[in-house]
């Protein structure tokens, strides 16, 4: 039988020790920096302090017309509608961008479309098929 090297135990032992010291000290790093430790990240926003975001969300859009996102939801639908019908449109288009399902809309855009919708006094329906060519 051959002599146990126990130079080599020792230092697997302090090898062991060290990995699952550092890497529990890595995971709490991540804990106390509320950084998610799954791969799957979820979509961020990214708020800059002192500086007006330039796009808004659907929710953040209706906070900001008074008026709530379900009714925007309708006037988004009603456009597309609009559009996918080839009904002449007349005045400014709600000003959104599609990133898959999610909907921002400019602020700036807002403006003009608020003006050019009361302008016109537009007229949206819960049913779009309501709008005729």
């Amino acid at each position: 039988m051959k002599p146990m090297n126990w130079s080599l135990v020792i230092s697997s032992v302090v090898l062991s020790v060290g990995f699952v010291v550092g890497s529990s000290n890595i995971y709490k790093g991540f804990v106390e920096q509320n950084v998610p430790v799954s791969v799957q990240q979820q979509p961020q926003r990214y708020d800059t302090p002192n500086v007006e975001p330039l796009l808004l969300t659907l929710e953040e859009a209706a906070r900001y017309l008074n008026m709530s996102e379900y009714k925007l939801k309708v006037i988004v639908q009603n456009e597309a509608y609009i559009a996918e019908k080839s009904i002449d449109f007349i005045g400014e288009r709600f000003p959104i961008i599609k990133y898959d399902t999610e909907i921002y809309v400019s602020k700036e855009g807002l403006k003009d479309w608020v003006k050019s919708a009361t302008g016109l006094n537009k007229q949206y329906y819960s049913d779009p098929t309501k709008h005729t060519k």
